[in-house]
């Protein structure tokens, strides 16, 4: 219920920072600002994946508090779980995308230009005829920017064959629901007889106590969903001016 609320108070913050024109506000982060955001941004989904791949099985999650430090407890802890076919697989997907992120950086697919160096491969590749290499060089740009959804689409239907009796070598994520929630305004109030987290039965909670519960949550949540997205988004465009108001338009509808 808080989540929800306050995940639409924060949209709507943002919306309305976004339609008066606010994003100027954005252009005074410094740039080691952006660079430590995005980088514990890279660190943060990083930690949350190494279960994943490894495979591990935790059952009672750690409760310190600590942010990125539970995970690792609870990885060093459950280490004993770690599955051999889900680490295979999950190395190789790995490696599989950085490498096709890296050949999709290289020039061995285009025409040599008159006082370019070039490398070995793409002297041998510009011996193709103009038109195949054409097509060589598209193709590679297909895989190379699609490796996300092929290398997913692949390792489903592997995962399908293989578990198509209910006992396959991967940890596959189970059942999930079809269709999306139904369009709906978020919980202005909790009624009682909800269970709560101690899961005693609660007394009716209203809009009042749920906003005073929230605190300054309403208004940080925001700014820092602001500065995240606003600085990824500037990593990304490789120098290119970004549009700082619109991305918090496009933020808060989000929310």
């Amino acid at each position: 219920y808080y989540a929800v609320l306050l995940s639409f108070f924060s949209g709507i913050i943002i919306l309305i920072f976004g339609i008066l024109q606010l994003g100027f506000l954005i252009d005074f982060i410094s740039i080691p600002v952006i660079a430590g955001f995005v980088s514990a941004a890279a660190i943060t989904i990083a930690s949350g994946q190494i279960k994943g791949i490894f495979g591990i099985h935790i059952e009672e999650k750690s409760e310190t508090h600590a942010g990125l430090v539970d995970d690792y407890i609870d990885i060093f802890e459950n280490i004993d779980t770690v599955k051999l076919n889900d680490t295979i697989l999950g190395l190789v997907c790995a490696i599989l995308l950085l490498s096709l992120r890296a050949l999709n950086r290289t020039n061995w697919f285009k025409p040599i230009t008159d006082g370019e160096d070039s490398s070995a491969i793409q002297r041998f590749m510009n011996k193709l005829p103009k038109k195949g290499l054409f097509i060589v060089s598209k193709a590679v740009w297909f895989v190379c920017t699609a490796r996300n959804a092929l290398v997913v689409v692949v390792c489903a239907v592997m995962a399908g064959f293989m578990d198509a009796d209910g006992d396959g070598p991967f940890t596959l994520t189970g059942k999930i629901e079809a269709g999306i929630p139904n369009a709906q305004l978020p919980p202005f109030s909790i009624p009682a007889n909800v269970s709560n987290a101690t899961g005693h039965w609660n007394q009716e909670i209203p809009f009042s106590e749920m906003v005073s519960q929230l605190g300054s949550a309403i208004i940080v949540i925001p700014i820092i969903a602001i500065l995240e997205s606003v600085a990824i988004a500037k990593a990304f465009s490789g120098g290119k001016p970004v549009d700082a108001s619109q991305e918090m338009v496009a933020l808060g509808i989000c929310n």
